[in-house]
């Protein structure tokens, strides 16, 4: 998930861990966060995982906030179970690490949060307490685990709670497809090599071209709704690969909230030819405030304005300059002299330096700021 993964919790309850049963499981599951708006509860995320280890396998799950003495007490009683640890519930992992009933090549760290600096030391000690560092998966950011440990996997899924999925699959043998999380209950999924009519404005949900890559749930902590949560009309394009290209004129891309550019690697705008040098080839920026920069990064700090620094600069050298021939000239005359010359120097300079201090805050832009 994006923030906040460990220290964002509430009080809830813990799943019933007593032995009331003779049943038999296959794996533990240990989820993520369930009690935000778009979370999987942990029954879906039991699902999710069973999806990729085999419908027909019995896991038991555990919610994120689980007392590790009720996870324990349960893996005594089954021990060697294959555990996977997933997001929040990664914290887990230096604890059951040092159980001797925990086979630490079973247990799986599924992208844990690593923004999260106690999670990091959490998961990199149990990985110097035994578990390989390939056991440890992680996604394409840092909130999903990327540069959690040296050595770790691939989840393989470019959604978050897909991983849950896409590693269940690969611990069971079947190798998926980079996976997505599914489309949301509704969706309107075209048969392949079917063209859907994008045109259509209704009370419905239509995705084009297969399950959308970009329904990761931290696509961005500004947009409210991911693609699965939506309620509303919606139209999702999907791809291997989209070009949008205004032929003889322009591309308009409009929203009354919202507009979220993300991608896995790199943006890159372009504008008129190379090397051109025409004024109307210009990248515009306009809104009260411009930032570059997340504020968790740092403080922002006005970005500079280089006519107004210019001209302060050589105010304060001109003055520099004066004070200098000034002090030259009285330097010649004999002593009662050159300090009544030296006076109206020194005031000058003083002066000078005063004006240049008050100007000072105009080199400081006011709407642009940088981290």
């Amino acid at each position: 998930m994006t923030n906040n993964l460990v220290n964002n919790t509430q009080a809830v309850s813990s799943p019933n861990t007593s032995p009331g049963s003779n049943i038999a499981y296959d794996a533990v599951l240990v989820g993520g966060l369930d009690y935000r708006p778009g979370d999987y509860s942990i029954s879906e995320q039991v699902n999710l995982l069973k999806k990729g280890l085999g419908t027909n396998k019995n896991v038991k799950g555990f919610r994120y906030n689980t007392p590790i003495t009720d996870v324990i007490k349960f893996v005594n009683q089954n021990p060697n179970i294959p555990i996977f640890l997933f997001s929040a519930g990664c914290t887990q992992s230096e604890g059951l690490s040092k159980n001797p009933n925990v086979d630490k090549k079973k247990l799986y760290i599924i992208e844990p949060y690593a923004s999260s600096a106690k999670t990091t030391s959490i998961v990199r000690s149990a990985v110097a307490n035994g578990v390989p560092a390939n056991n440890v998966f992680v996604g394409n950011s840092q909130p999903r685990g990327k540069g959690v440990v040296s050595g770790a996997s691939d989840s393989n899924s470019s959604s978050h709670f897909g991983a849950l999925t896409s590693v269940g699959a690969l611990k069971s043998g079947n190798v998926p497809n980079r996976v997505a999380t599914p489309p949301a209950q509704g969706t309107t999924v075209p048969p392949t090599g079917s063209v859907a009519p994008i045109s259509v404005v209704g009370e419905s949900n239509i995705l084009v071209g297969g399950t959308s890559n970009n329904t990761n749930k931290e696509v961005s902590e500004n947009v409210q709704q991911t693609p699965q949560e939506y309620t509303g009309e919606q139209i999702q394009l999907s791809s291997g690969r989209l070009i949008l290209n205004g032929r003889s004129d322009n591309v308009f891309i409009n929203a009354k909230t919202y507009i979220n550019l993300s991608a896995g690697e790199k943006v890159t705008i372009d504008v008129g030819v190379e090397d051109s040098d025409k004024e109307q080839n210009m990248f515009l920026v306009n809104a009260p405030r411009i930032q570059l920069g997340l504020d968790i990064n740092g403080k922002p700090e006005p970005i500079t304005k280089a006519d107004e620094l210019e001209e302060i600069l050589i105010e304060l050298i001109d003055a520099i300059s004066m004070y200098s021939n000034m002090v030259q000239s009285a330097a010649v005359l004999p002593g009662p002299l050159m300090s009544a010359a030296l006076t109206p120097a020194t005031t000058m300079l003083k002066g000078k330096l005063t004006q240049v201090k008050a100007n000072m805050i105009n080199f400081k832009s006011t709407k642009s700021f940088t981290i």
